[in-house]
């Protein structure tokens, strides 16, 4: 068992390495995601892409060094590898509750930028845009309803990107015709924040699971070393 020990580090070490080039990939993607279509609110929404490349460089670091101490057989480095990897844990684990509680807080921020935006909508071309892309990739019209667009246009419209079945100009009969999406965008935004959440909690949890394994066996592999150092004594 602790022969295997050894084997199991290295292939568990193997997985967080790819496994932080994901992190490290998807933190990317929502940071140019962000600066490409939601400029408007990228000030708020930017803290999770920061976090996931926090995250991935610090998986990969720790990875690494698990596996530079396997193959230099050092007592040292796997002691300092353990020890990284049980702050890496509690960082996790706290950043998972802080997430669920900080969620309320990020909510509130987004509907004071969406407001912001709504209200710079016809003057403001990154206000316009954002407003745009968030209503037709989450199919939604207006923070909370479509009557909030009324006071910022003119003759009961609604922007175009509001529109269920769009073509040009829609947006100006979309009241009188029902070709609007029904619900409000920070109502769309919370559930799929609630999705995500649901998906990120399982995957970390998953992680930690992994990662005692691996506190496991490095402990396992320690006493190989320790053995071995005897031996050789």
């Amino acid at each position: 068992m602790c022969s295997s020990s050894k084997y199991y580090l290295i292939v568990l070490n193997v997985f967080f390495l790819i496994l932080s080039f994901v992190f490290i990939t998807i933190g990317v993607i929502i940071q140019t995601t962000l600066a490409a279509n939601y400029t408007f609110l990228s000030e708020h929404l930017a803290p999770p892409a920061a976090v996931m490349l926090t995250f991935g460089l610090l998986v990969f670091s720790v990875s690494l060094l698990g596996l530079f101490s396997v193959s230099c057989r050092s007592h040292y480095l796997l002691w300092i590898y353990i020890c990284f990897l049980v702050i890496l844990i509690v960082v996790e684990f706290f950043q998972v509750i802080s997430g669920l509680i900080a969620k309320s807080h990020v909510l509130r921020l987004i509907v004071d930028s969406l407001r912001a935006a709504q209200f710079k909508y016809t003057r403001d071309y990154l206000a316009s845009f954002t407003w745009d892309s968030i209503q037709r990739d989450f199919k939604c019209c207006g923070v909370s309803n479509v009557q909030e667009w009324s006071p910022h246009l003119h003759n009961s419209s609604l922007p175009d990107s509001c529109c269920t079945v769009y073509i040009i100009d829609c947006g100006k009969t979309a009241l009188e015709t029902g070709n609007f999406y029904q619900s409000g965008c920070i109502g769309a935004i919370s559930q799929w924040i609630d999705r995500h959440q649901i998906i990120i909690g399982v995957s970390v949890c998953i992680i930690i699971i992994l990662q005692l394994l691996s506190l496991a066996c490095s402990r396992g592999y320690l006493q190989v070393l320790q053995c071995y150092g005897s031996a050789k004594g």
